[in-house]
């Protein structure tokens, strides 16, 4: 492999951005776990939401039943999650040469950041539908942060200027980096 990666292997901006939003512009293991994670994300909107409803509007549920169904569904998301963002940093480890070790290193994985990207496309599109003007443009402002933050890792990482670390953690971040 050339001294630095084909930058097609690692989807500009723009492209992760259409995957999270449902739409794949074209087949790539990337594109694939961004479009599965913005799903899972919706998914979990969706669920938080039913559960608010249902125990609101359903006295007869127990709250630790529902409690401890929610912490089920909770582990079942965090692993898939897992194993999407490991998947892709095992997909940039295949097909990006590894950058010197003199070379700065990225606080995140290519996956990590993937996963943030996927969990704030769904907060900002959701934001424009439920929340005050205000609130989702600056939900939309941190996205488009987060995507400029991609589009220079994902150059960095395929010029071989820049590592990422070796491997994903077991905890996935969250969208703003904690874990």
């Amino acid at each position: 492999m050339s001294s630095s990666a084909d930058v097609r292997w690692l989807p500009d901006k723009a492209a992760v951005l259409a995957a999270c939003r449902g739409s794949l512009p074209y087949s790539n293991p990337v594109l694939t776990a961004a479009k599965a994670l913005a799903d899972i994300y919706e998914a979990g909107d969706n669920l938080s939401h039913g559960i608010v409803e249902l125990l609101s509007n359903d006295r007869s549920s127990d709250p630790d039943d529902v409690v401890k169904w929610a912490e089920f569904l909770s582990w079942v998301v965090g692993r898939s999650r897992s194993d999407l963002i490991r998947r892709v940093d095992e997909w940039v480890e295949l097909v990006v040469p590894a950058a010197p070790p003199s070379s700065p290193m990225h606080p995140r994985t290519v996956g990590q950041t993937i996963d943030s990207l996927a969990h704030m496309t769904i907060r900002s599109f959701s934001a424009f539908a439920n929340e005050p003007a205000s609130a989702a443009r600056a939900l939309h402002c941190r996205l488009a942060l987060l995507a400029d933050e991609y589009e220079t890792l994902r150059r960095d990482v395929s010029a071989g200027v820049r590592r990422v670390p070796a491997e994903a953690v077991n905890t996935p971040r969250t969208r703003d980096g904690e874990q």
